[in-house]
């Protein structure tokens, strides 16, 4: 345009360069409409293979998902003793079988961001590991303060919520690694 005003470029030559500057800004804008140029260039894909067996991990785990929630409907209807056989069974069960998985999922994040993975994809999956843990130390802490005492109505209501609470957060969690594993599918 400055060049145009003192006179350097004719009315169509100034009208021309113009629409080629439109022409280049609705160009750039159009690439919002698909994935970052940086993480195409630099996605880790998974094997058919790897995203089978992930997946197959889950799928084994689903009884153990399954059973935070039933026992967490079933626990006031129990008799005291019954109710703490329920819970020492169930941790024993998400400390020996939900853990390791959680942990090799860990190291599965950790070959894809070797592998130049964008970091956001990764991003809240770690953290939610570190939630479930929590809540399954939780859950022994709560477990060992009764020791042997009933445990008052409030203290069933604080089990039931953790656990309830619990299945939720790893129904949630594997339900976005499957997402995100999905994202990183060989085609």
């Amino acid at each position: 345009m400055i060049a145009a005003a003192f006179g350097y470029l004719t009315p169509v030559e100034g009208a021309l360069f113009q629409e080629a500057i439109d022409v280049a800004v609705v160009l750039n804008a159009l690439r919002a409409l698909g994935p970052p140029v940086s993480f195409a260039m630099t996605s880790p894909r998974l094997s058919n293979e790897d995203l089978q067996r992930l997946e197959a991990e889950h799928k084994a785990l689903a009884d153990l998902v399954d059973d935070i929630g039933m026992t967490a409907d079933r626990l006031k209807r129990l008799p005291l003793e019954e109710a703490m056989d329920e819970l020492e069974r169930l941790d024993r069960g998400l400390r020996d079988r939900l853990l390791p998985h959680e942990k090799k999922d860990e190291q599965v994040y950790a070959q894809l961001l070797q592998k130049k993975a964008a970091p956001d994809i990764l991003a809240g999956m770690s953290r939610t590991h570190m939630e479930i843990q929590r809540q399954i130390h939780n859950l022994a802490v709560m477990r060992k303060a009764f020791d042997g005492k009933a445990p008052t109505e409030t203290q069933l209501n604080e089990i039931q919520r953790l656990l309830h609470g619990l299945e939720a957060i790893t129904r949630l969690h594997f339900a976005q690694e499957e997402e995100i594993y999905r994202s990183l599918e060989v085609e």
